[in-house]
């Protein structure tokens, strides 16, 4: 974007998030489950200082982020193929007033969106005695901005993968993803 490491007094040189993802699934029928999903964040950002004297420093946020509540349900299903729709909401319960002292973190640092988000997807799976396999599209929509007059973009995701079976024991995949 042409601006220069001079336009900053930190630069961000590492990342990392720890989540610890606790779920449970209820299937109501044969033809619907419901799920739910909480998360424990833990983010730290190593900082380096721009200026003549090379300081480091490093931000960290760690709560519960947004929970997830959703719904998987079939829509079709043929000899060793079925595609399968979902739908669900995130709901805003991570903090994003997350702060630094007194300034705030960096949206990256924070452990919540702050929005009501919506959440749709579909998969298709196949599966063989040998092989299985299958592509997944997913989404994750904001809805308007949040009480600190921001709002995350929107996250579209696709995959797909192909499995083969050895033994009972034994199998390997491969799997392309983007985001």
């Amino acid at each position: 974007n042409g601006l220069s490491t001079s336009s900053y007094s930190m630069l961000p040189t590492e990342m990392n998030m720890d989540m610890h993802m606790f779920g449970a699934m209820y299937a109501q029928t044969d033809n619907w489950t419901w799920m739910f999903m909480a998360n424990y964040l833990d983010n730290e950002m190593e900082m380096k200082s721009t200026g003549m004297m090379a300081m480091t420093s490093t931000m960290r946020t760690k709560g519960w982020g947004d929970l997830s509540l959703s719904g998987l349900f079939e829509i079709n299903s043929w000899d060793e193929e079925v595609l399968l729709g979902s739908i669900g909401i995130g709901i805003p319960t991570g903090s994003i007033d997350e702060k630094n002292g007194s300034t705030n973190q960096p949206y990256g640092m924070q452990l919540g969106s702050g929005t009501l988000d919506i959440r749709p997807g579909l998969t298709y799976l196949g599966q063989s005695e040998t092989y299985s396999w299958g592509a997944q599209v997913s989404a994750v929509l904001r809805t308007g901005t949040n009480d600190n007059n921001y709002s995350l973009g929107d996250n579209w995701a696709a995959t797909g993968w192909l499995s083969r079976k050895f033994s009972n024991n034994l199998s390997a995949s491969i799997r392309f993803t983007g985001e």
